[in-house]
């Protein structure tokens, strides 16, 4: 018979899986979205190896095309490798804690703290190549640590593909099980199985268009403070300068010997596992400060380095299950019960955190078609308005049918005055200065329709 706390996980990761899917379904498509969208989704199979921006997430652009041309182009069906990757992450994370914690009531806590951070949450909605990853990425982590290497190496590149960001904690983890794989003497089997098939997988994919993409790499911080303030912002309620600045850094040069010392006291998989994932958190941070100060790459910003919010909580979960001394474990463990009530705090169902003001396009194009109607049957009507919702515009005149509308771009706007204004709630006074009539006003985001004639 299944204990209560093995119901309990099953119930969290479905109302989980179901909480991604509702607002894949109902939520607004996003600037970076809908530019993805349009660049290279729907557009010619040639466009996807064109080039390489930090906008084409390869293997993401690949698979939403398919489902894109099977099922069409509302905003569920381009975020269904999202939801994939959600799926994906959901099942390696039960696998994760299950074999890590056991089936106590430890197990649905560690779930919790790994699947109900409101920034991964986010990215398991949006259509974007970084749930898509993180999913691939989570399950190449279980089957290193379980040994099952050719598949683990083919997720791994499959993961790289979906995001250039899951290079680095990729890496760190092949780097991470070689002390592992070398006292079973498997280190051969590592690097063919492992890391030759995750580059054989990754460079078929990636080699075209990566080669066409210089000067991409331009979406960061320029700190590694500020990498950590957006990470913390972003998954707690507050602005919290002091964990970013102080907590979190002391945290991270407490773990690394903490896990070390685990790792020879206690020779266990579970100890090897929490072993594996804070040398991965310790490369990655590594990593991050070489590649700035050698090569001058800006330091990851909150999504892009969206791996480390799992494995941060991994390893708090696995570390108060693990750590002998009481007076460790229970902070340990009750920290990852406040992470877990702070997260479920913020849960949002209306809009991305980082795309708020874009949460009403929807609704606002469609009574943007309803309300000029009966002027396009004499004339194209033209739309206009904050520069980060033109992608929008554009993706829903597709998605809506609306082919007597052109969206104009800023140049065109010096010498064509729209018809229609959408404006976001900072730019909202423009309607004013310009005397327009506003017709509609988005409560969530703001954000307001307004015309002109």
């Amino acid at each position: 018979m299944t204990s209560a706390p093995i119901r309990a996980s099953a119930v969290l990761l479905c109302a989980v899986f179901s909480l991604c899917l509702y607002r894949a379904a109902t939520q607004s498509l996003t600037i970076d979205e809908a530019f993805t969208f349009l660049h290279y989704v729907d557009t010619p199979w040639r466009d996807v190896f064109g080039e390489y921006s930090a906008n084409n997430h390869v293997l993401f652009s690949l698979v939403s095309r398919v489902f894109r041309h099977k099922f069409g182009q509302s905003e569920i069906v381009l975020r269904i490798p999202a939801l994939i990757g959600c799926l994906l992450f959901l099942l390696a994370s039960f696998r994760i804690s299950r074999a890590a914690v056991g089936e106590g009531w430890l197990l649905p806590l560690t779930l919790a703290v790994l699947t109900l951070n409101p920034l991964v949450l986010d990215f398991m909605a949006a259509a974007r190549g970084y749930g898509l990853g993180l999913g691939l990425f989570w399950w190449a982590l279980y089957l290193v640590w379980r040994e099952r290497l050719w598949v683990a190496g083919v997720l791994a590149g499959l993961s790289i593909a979906a995001n250039l960001i899951y290079v680095i904690p990729l890496a760190a983890l092949g780097a991470a099980a070689i002390p592992l794989y070398v006292r079973r003497r498997r280190f051969w089997d590592l690097i063919y199985s492992y890391a030759l098939a995750a580059i054989l997988v990754a460079f078929t994919i990636l080699v075209i268009p990566v080669s066409k993409g210089a000067g991409q790499f331009y979406y960061g911080a320029s700190s590694l403070a500020d990498t950590v303030s957006s990470l913390v912002n972003d998954s707690l309620p507050a602005d919290s300068i002091l964990i970013a600045r102080v907590v979190a850094p002391a945290a991270f040069f407490i773990a690394m010997p903490l896990g070390a010392w685990l790792l020879w006291r206690h020779n266990s998989p579970q100890s090897e596992l929490l072993a594996i994932v804070l040398t991965i958190i310790g490369f990655a941070v590594l990593c991050w400060v070489t590649m700035h100060r050698l090569l001058g790459f800006v330091y990851p910003l909150n999504r892009t380095a969206i791996y480390m919010l799992p494995l941060v909580g991994l390893a708090v979960a696995l570390g108060g299950a693990l750590t002998p001394k009481r007076w460790v474990s229970i902070p340990l463990i009750a920290l990852a019960a406040v992470l877990a009530t702070l997260y479920i705090a913020q849960i949002r169902t209306g809009y991305f955190k980082e795309w708020r003001d874009q949460a009403g396009m929807n609704r606002l194009m469609r009574h943007l078609k309803d309300d000029a109607a009966g002027l396009a049957r004499a004339r194209q009507i033209t739309a206009g308005g904050t520069w980060n919702l033109e992608y929008s515009m554009r993706y829903y005149g597709k998605r809506h049918r609306i082919p007597w509308l052109k969206v104009l771009d800023a140049t065109e706007r010096e010498t064509v005055r729209p018809d229609y204004y959408i404006l976001t709630r900072d730019e909202a006074k423009k309607a004013h200065e310009l005397n327009l009539k506003v017709i509609d006003t988005d409560v969530l985001s703001g954000t307001i329709l307004a015309r002109s004639y």
